[in-house]
């Protein structure tokens, strides 16, 4: 009944990512209607989920509705969500960057998955046969849910951990067994081994990616025996952020153009809109009048002391004439090209300034 509560918890945060939720529904229904004839235990189990993703869904429904929140709960949270994964990324880049952002956990993974697809394991305890096959079931049932969302962003593929950690774990045991090493000393000697190269691996693609080259990080390793210090004075965050506060004050409100919230909350100025970010705008079928005329009203209102263009790639930008083509969405850009000027173009990335005229 937890695991039904938190699935339902996760599914109302963001649907695509109930994973282990739909593989234990599924292997419970699998259980329950192999034998011939019967009540199975794990037809209970399967009860027992839906009772509790049916109450956090009752409750969380009845809130909304008292609050009047209901329809705009569904706009966002399934409306919005669907749209937004049809656009840009695909499938399969969407799998392969996955893989290679938990690529040693990925390969051991799906090591133990091909045993289990071809009944190649070791002679293992009967104990463990439910559990992994739950795992071999839930292993590509995760990855497909999470892939669908066709976005490229790391924190989207967290809910690859539970099941590959478990899955490493198994398949490292299975590939010691197949070793036929008879001495418990050298096999824990081996497990111990692998299991520090499989840490290293993973350690060193980390550092990485976090801080530089791997050929600087293999320098300092050698030279001073630790990781390169991160300067934060390089750090593209610090330049926006010390941007915003020198040209304006706590009181004032500064809209991004895209995705970059943080630097609100990192420079302490709020936003002028409830569209912390404008990615809906741009999402082809989302956007409706009423939603334009009132974020319009919202900054006639607030009048923001910048507009910080930061959409990059990932939406037409301020002054893109792909706007015109979009009659729902165009008064909005149309009112910022009014009544607002570039000004000043920051950073690296070229994210352009409008302030007011």
């Amino acid at each position: 009944m937890l695991l039904g509560a938190l699935g339902g918890i996760s599914f109302f945060l963001r649907p695509n990512e109930i994973g282990i939720l739909a593989a234990t529904c599924a292997f419970c229904l699998f259980r329950a209607i192999r034998p011939p004839g019967g009540f199975h235990p794990s037809m209970a189990g399967l009860v027992n989920i839906l009772v509790g993703f049916g109450s956090t869904a009752f409750i969380t429904c009845s809130w909304l509705i008292l609050q009047g929140d209901f329809a705009e709960f569904l706009d966002i949270v399934i409306r919005y969500n669907y749209l937004y994964a049809q656009v840009e990324k695909g499938i399969l880049q969407s799998l392969f960057v996955g893989i290679y952002f938990v690529i040693p956990l990925f390969i051991l993974s799906f090591t133990l998955w091909l045993m289990l697809l071809f009944r190649k394991l070791p002679d293992s305890p009967d104990r463990n046969a439910p559990f992994l096959s739950f795992l071999g079931l839930a292993f590509p049932i995760q990855i497909w849910l999470t892939i669908l969302s066709k976005r490229l962003y790391p924190h989207y593929y967290i809910s690859y951990l539970p099941v590959m950690s478990v899955m490493t774990v198994f398949s490292l045991r299975f590939l010691l067994q197949m070793m036929r090493v008879s001495s418990r000393k050298v096999n824990s000697r081996v497990g111990i081994s692998l299991l520090t190269v499989l840490a290293a691996l993973m350690l060193f693609v980390t550092a990485s990616r976090q801080w530089k080259t791997a050929s600087e990080i293999i320098s300092s390793l050698v030279g001073s025996g630790r990781f390169p210090a991160v300067d934060q004075r390089k750090n593209p965050d610090r330049l926006y952020v010390n941007y915003i506060r020198e040209r304006t004050d706590p009181a004032d409100t500064v809209w991004f153009w895209g995705n970059q919230v943080t630097m609100n909350v990192q420079a302490g100025r709020e936003a002028p809109s409830r569209f912390l970010y404008t990615y809906p705008f741009g999402v082809q079928g989302y956007p409706t009048e009423s939603m334009i005329r009132e974020t319009i009203a919202e900054l006639m209102q607030a009048r923001p002391a910048l507009i910080i263009d930061a959409s990059m790639d990932e939406m037409a930008s301020i002054d893109s004439e792909a706007w015109r083509d979009d009659p729902t969405a165009w008064p909005l850009v149309e009112y910022i090209r009014i009544h607002f000027r570039t000004t000043d173009t920051l950073g690296p990335q070229g994210w352009v300034v409008w302030a007011p005229k």
